[in-house]
């Protein structure tokens, strides 16, 4: 049974010719007709067990081509098939078609319909089937931020609360590396329960060989599989090296030495992300080439390696430069959407004039940038406002509930001794990225934005973001709030739940 709705070209856009009558001594005589026009179009495919759809009708500019379009379907869906399409044709009076319709055409080719007139007059018409584009269907979450906990340095037993260097999350713990600029004997990676916060064990870390005093252990990150490697910053010939740890009782290797060298930008390593999985199959490593605020702007790069089975595709990184950024930044976070994904989210701040930009500008200038960019793609690249983001950017990290895409940041106000803040954004839809404070609906966007920490004295190299997964419409966001005064340092739990 057909279940289609049909659509009819009127006459005054589809007739092409006309018949014609000639008159004699005898009367009226009609003369056979040449006309050799369409009256009238149906299409439609059967594209079980999805409905039938309709095909809309045009012309080429010439008319000899029957072009046949396809409803639009959301990414995703399933195709429509064009093998099977029944046309239907209403021929001009009196003219005929091979074939006659209707008649089911596979219109993966061009498939041709040739009209005769009464006088023998023949038209070849073409039919063409085009696919229209897939568009995006964005879903709408609802999120819901609470506090799961809180807690200070003091409590956290933090030997250096204003200088920690990473956080991540690694089965039922969340783990902070309390260290200092080089590697201290007090430093240690410190395990507490991730649901409450409770202080569990120290991890004593052995570096993997590093040699001291230029050992700048600072980042502490997990691969989708819960696998920890831990970053050393390339800073003043340091190289950069990933010690890799196969459980949190397993003694750390290094996975990757990439010594300094002209192809490693200098600070590469200040913010690094992983994605995938170390143990086997393949992962990647992004790690930012930036600087603390006061020093010499960076170049805008970020070194990339691939991983497959743990083992670095070159020691050597590929290394690209961020032309959106401009001329360069002081902090930036490059994080990869996933091992088949190779869109990258990235977040930076540039602070020319600090710190001589008059007292009344600092709200309105240099903002935190955020944008979606896929690398060789022909998406352009997203911009969020950046009316919605602060000065000082210290971490930033993505992830995924459900089917939604979210986001949470931890800046800083102008001065370096100014406080800081975490807020949660909604990526899921593109379409809300020209947002800013004040628009409608706005909660919907930046879905949390924290209470302001006490002042602190932190120059943009700490302050980290951790993010655990509890299900698939659940996670536990972690801030960590540096602060010289560890009665004044903090770490603070975050539930986030959609629906």
């Amino acid at each position: 049974m057909k279940r289609s709705i049909i659509f009819l070209l009127t006459s005054a856009t589809i007739i092409l010719a006309a018949c014609t009558k000639t008159k004699d001594d005898e009367g009226t005589k009609t003369t056979p007709f040449h006309g050799t026009s369409i009256k009238g179009i149906v299409a439609f495919v059967d594209n079980s067990p999805a409905a039938n759809d309709t095909l809309s009708v045009s012309f080429s500019e010439v008319g000899d081509t029957i072009i046949l379009t396809t409803i639009p379907r959301p990414i995703g869906a399933e195709e429509v098939d064009i093998s099977r399409v029944t046309v239907e044709i209403e021929p001009d009076k009196g003219a005929t078609l091979n074939p006659t319709t209707p008649a089911v055409f596979d219109l993966t080719q061009v498939r041709e319909v040739t009209m005769t007139a009464e006088d023998g007059t023949a038209r070849i018409y073409k039919l063409k089937a085009v696919i229209a584009e897939p568009f995006s269907v964005y879903p709408k979450y609802t999120a819901t931020v609470t506090q799961l906990w809180s807690k200070n340095g003091t409590e956290m037993q933090l030997v250096f609360p204003g200088t920690g260097k990473g956080m991540t999350v690694v089965g039922d713990h969340l783990l902070l590396l309390d260290n200092t600029i080089d590697k201290h004997a007090s430093a240690a990676i410190r395990l507490y329960d991730k649901m409450t916060g409770a202080f569990v064990k120290n991890i004593s870390f052995y570096e993997g060989g590093w040699v001291d005093p230029r050992s700048y252990s600072w980042n502490l990150e997990t691969d989708d599989y819960d696998h920890m490697v831990m970053g050393r910053l390339n800073s003043g010939g340091a190289g950069f090296m990933l010690d890799y740890y196969s459980g949190l009782e397993a003694v750390p290797y290094i996975m990757l030495n990439s010594t300094a060298g002209a192809d490693l930008p200098d600070n590469t390593g200040k913010r690094m992300s992983v994605v995938g999985n170390f143990a086997s199959g393949k992962a990647y490593v992004y790690a930012t080439a930036a600087h603390f605020f006061g020093a010499a702007k960076q170049a805008p790069q970020y070194a990339m390696w691939e991983f497959n089975n743990g083992v670095p595709a070159n020691s050597r990184p590929t290394v690209f430069s961020y032309a959106g950024a401009g001329t360069g930044w002081y902090n930036a976070v490059v994080q990869r959407a996933s091992v088949d994904d190779n869109k990258l989210y990235v977040s930076w701040v540039n602070e020319d004039g600090y710190p001589s930009d008059p007292f009344d500008t600092w709200s309105t200038l240099h903002r935190i940038n955020f944008h979606v960019f896929t690398p060789g793609g022909a998406v352009a690249t997203q911009v969020v406002n950046p009316e919605n983001f602060g000065y000082r950017l210290l971490d930033t990290k993505v992830f995924t509930l459900k089917e939604g895409t979210f986001m949470a940041m931890l800046e800083q106000s102008y001065s370096t001794l100014g406080s800081m803040k975490l807020n949660m954004f909604n990526l899921t839809d593109p379409g809300d990225y020209s947002k800013a404070p004040g628009a409608a609906d706005y909660n919907s966007f930046r879905i949390f934005s924290s209470p302001e920490s006490p002042a602190t004295s932190n120059d943009g190299r700490y302050g980290h973001v951790a993010v655990s997964k509890i299900s698939d419409d659940e996670a536990i966001v972690y801030a960590y709030y540096p602060n010289p005064d560890a009665s004044q340092a903090r770490v603070v739990a975050y539930k986030i739940e959609i629906e």
